[in-house]
């Protein structure tokens, strides 16, 4: 076997197997989108009802779980983040 040929069945076979990987990774991605979606097909998260007496519900903070979230949402808001 010439050094030609052995340079093409290793990368052939570095491409396969890197399809393999994406192949099983994407399979896992379905399953998971299989078993967490509602009944129309849509990604949803756990629900729960506010209520007020008032016109509005409002908070004194927005917390959406992580630093880099609330700084995203403060950008989008085209507010300055406070130290």
């Amino acid at each position: 076997m010439s050094s030609r040929k052995t340079v093409l069945v290793v990368t052939g076979s570095l491409f396969a197997l890197v399809a393999m990987g994406l192949l099983i990774v994407g399979g896992v991605l379905m399953g998971i989108s299989e078993t967490r979606s509602d009944p129309d097909g849509y990604l949803t998260s756990p629900t729960f009802e506010l209520s007020t007496d008032t016109h509005a519900l409002t908070s004194e903070q927005l917390d959406l779980g992580g630093g880099t979230q609330r700084l995203a949402a403060c950008q989008l808001a085209g507010h300055r983040q406070s130290e």
